[in-house]
């Protein structure tokens, strides 16, 4: 946990840099749902497209060779894709942005109910910066830990 900020906290300047983190989160969010969903589309689309052209050279055996050929490129193409998908593990950064996005709208819920009580004190004020800071820091630490497991 972060220490208490020795400063008074800009709270118009807090709500910005969360806007900004729910902005960029919501864009990774999206972002790496969709290459998690295309990988796993693809591979499985590519699963079935070799099984059937590998099918299909035993019943046209003028275009086996090319229908076997075929199978190959698609397989090697898998192989890019699934390399590719786990080497960036897009699904797992899907999910830290997703709970990094879930926690910053939580945050700016809290402090909107805050300040409609007119009822915000600083020491709330500097609550919210920390957890503010400490959103960041988790997100960032699960990141470093899979970029981490990806270098051995």
């Amino acid at each position: 946990m972060a220490k208490t900020p020795s400063f008074k906290v800009d709270l118009a300047l807090l709500k910005s840099s969360i806007q900004r983190q729910l902005d960029r989160t919501e864009k990774n969010r999206f972002r790496d749902k969709f290459r998690t969903s295309a990988a796993t589309i693809a591979t499985a689309f590519g699963g079935a497209m070799t099984s059937t052209l590998i099918g299909l050279s035993k019943f046209f055996e003028p275009a086996e060779n090319i229908l076997q050929a075929s199978a190959l490129i698609v397989s090697g193409i898998m192989a890019v894709v699934v390399a590719w998908d786990h080497l960036f593990d897009h699904k797992k950064l899907w999910v830290i942005s997703s709970k990094g996005n879930r926690r910053f709208k939580e945050l700016i819920e809290d402090i909107g109910h805050a300040e409609a009580t007119d009822s915000l004190t600083e020491e709330q004020a500097q609550a919210f910066y920390l957890e503010y800071k400490g959103i960041l820091a988790d997100m960032n630490g699960q990141w470093d830990r899979l970029r981490g497991s990806a270098e051995k």
